[in-house]
C-alpha cells in the first residue's frame, strides 16, 4: 500500500499572522529540527528550547511567544505543562498551549486556567499543526489587542 502524500499550502491572506512567534519546547533534537523547518516554511517565527532552563533563559531575554508548542514528557523529570505554567507566570499573561504527547491514553489531562489548550497525539499531521497554531495565534493577538485597547482609549 502506498504511503499517503500530504500537500501543504502555506499561503496566508493576513500577513500580520506571519509574524506569530512560536516557542517550541522539545527534547528530541530531530523532532525539534523538522518542526522548526515546518514553522519557518509556513512563515512563523520560531524559538526552540530542549528543556526548562533553556526555555526560561529565552523568556528572561525578553522573548514573548504567541503560541507554546510543548512536548508533554521532557527530559530531566519535568513536564511540558509545568514549563508552560512557569512561562506564563514569568510573562504575566496567558499563552495558548499546544501540548503534544506520544502517550495520549496514559496521561492525566492537564487543566490550565485562562489559557487555551490543545492536547494532541504525536505525531500530529503538519497541516493540522499549522492550522492549530494559526487559530491560537489569532486568539492570542485578539486577547493582547483587547488588553491594550482600554489603556489607549483612556488617554
Amino acid at each position: 500500500m502506498a504511503e499517503p502524500v500530504f500537500a501543504l499550502s502555506f499561503s496566508r491572506v493576513n500577513t500580520d499572522l506571519l509574524a506569530a512567534l512560536v516557542l517550541h519546547i522539545e527534547d528530541d533534537e530531530a523532532v525539534a529540527r523538522s518542526t522548526r523547518l515546518l514553522l519557518l516554511s509556513a512563515g512563523y517565527r520560531s524559538l526552540m528550547a530542549a528543556d526548562r532552563s533553556q526555555t526560561l533563559a529565552l523568556i528572561q531575554q525578553g522573548h514573548r511567544p504567541d503560541v507554546l508548542l510543548v512536548d508533554f514528557h521532557l527530559g530531566n523529570g519535568s513536564t511540558g505543562m509545568e514549563v508552560a505554567e512557569e512561562i506564563m507566570h514569568q510573562v504575566g499573561f496567558s499563552i495558548p498551549v499546544i501540548l503534544l504527547t506520544a502517550d495520549l491514553p496514559n496521561i492525566e489531562v492537564p487543566w490550565m486556567p485562562g489559557a487555551p489548550l490543545l492536547l494532541a497525539s504525536k505525531p500530529m499531521l503538519p497541516q493540522a499543526l499549522l492550522e492549530a497554531i494559526e487559530h491560537f495565534g489569532i486568539l492570542q493577538r485578539l486577547a493582547r489587542n483587547r488588553a491594550v485597547a482600554p489603556a489607549t482609549a483612556q488617554h
